[in-house]
């Protein structure tokens, strides 16, 4: 794992990023949409989106105010902003779930 720290304006990285909050719930979530059509079936860009929307529904990426921080996310995930708010649009789309309304 991997936890970063600001120190002055910098990102530090070290080990532990994810402290995810439902660690059971999660891997079981994850395994069974990955593995529902076979192992390998499940192309790249939906695991990327089913991942993303799982850490979103563990509470990941919110600010102070409980908001979901999207420069925070583009800056963990290591992606522009724009692509991140595509993701969660397109996270929005097919789960039925808003994240973006409150992180504006």
């Amino acid at each position: 794992m991997i936890y970063l720290k600001k120190i002055q304006g910098f990102r530090v990285v070290q080990k532990g990023l994810w402290k995810i909050n439902n660690a059971h719930s999660f891997c079981e979530l994850f395994l069974d949409k990955f593995l529902v059509n076979g192992f390998g079936a499940m192309p790249k860009r939906e695991c990327e989106i089913y991942l993303l929307h799982l850490l979103l529904k563990d509470g990941q990426f919110k600010n102070e105010k409980g908001q979901t921080d999207f420069h925070e996310m583009s800056l963990d995930l290591k992606m522009t902003e724009t692509k991140v708010r595509n993701l969660v649009y397109e996270i929005e789309l097919k789960y039925q779930q808003s994240f973006a309304k409150t992180g504006f």
